[in-house]
């Protein structure tokens, strides 16, 4: 079981397209704190040496607590490692969306910028997250904490179920453009 200390904090996000990367998709870049986790440091500190390595990828959840998601990566090459990104599907739905649509993701640590504009020529690698990991009821668990998050906001009862769906739509709309 992973504890809360063991997830590497994310402590900022954005994006990067390339032609030559994913198929021109828009593919998230996650900036995370590594201080606490200097062996994940290390690790895109020697990929950027080495050829690309081998990692296993698995989205996970708790048993009574769809809220949280979380990212598991096992390493292989060029280090063995693991390591771990928690998501909250209501403060962050587009984030985890936007990872399970391109099937990849960027890893930036912190100490590359607090930015994707700051650290474009810095060390982050780009991991592939293949489509067999989505959890099976991704949309349905997606959709319920963006009704939840809805509801607390103040939408009626009502409106919410529609709502939330126009809201993932347009999420998807966004973060599906690609560049060629």
């Amino acid at each position: 079981m992973v504890r809360v200390d063991d997830y590497i904090p994310l402590v900022s996000d954005g994006a990067i397209a390339s032609p030559d990367i994913g198929d021109g998709r828009l593919i998230p870049v996650l900036i995370l704190d590594c201080s606490n986790h200097p062996a994940f440091l290390n690790l895109v500190r020697v990929h950027q040496q080495t050829p690309p390595g081998d990692v296993i990828s698995r989205w996970g959840y708790g048993r009574f607590n769809k809220r949280f998601v979380t990212l598991n990566l096992r390493f292989l090459k060029p280090v063995e490692l693991e390591a771990s990104i928690r998501f909250d599907l209501r403060m962050q739905p587009a984030l985890a969306d936007s990872i399970v649509q391109a099937k990849s993701v960027y890893l930036q640590p912190l100490e590359s910028g607090s930015r994707v504009i700051e650290g474009m020529d810095k060390p982050k690698i780009v991991i592939e997250i293949p489509p067999q990991t989505k959890l099976p009821n991704w949309d349905a668990m997606l959709l319920k904490q963006i009704e939840i998050k809805m509801k607390k906001d103040g939408m009626s009862r009502r409106s919410v179920k529609s709502a939330a769906r126009q809201h993932l739509e347009r999420i998807r709309e966004f973060t599906g453009k690609r560049i060629s």
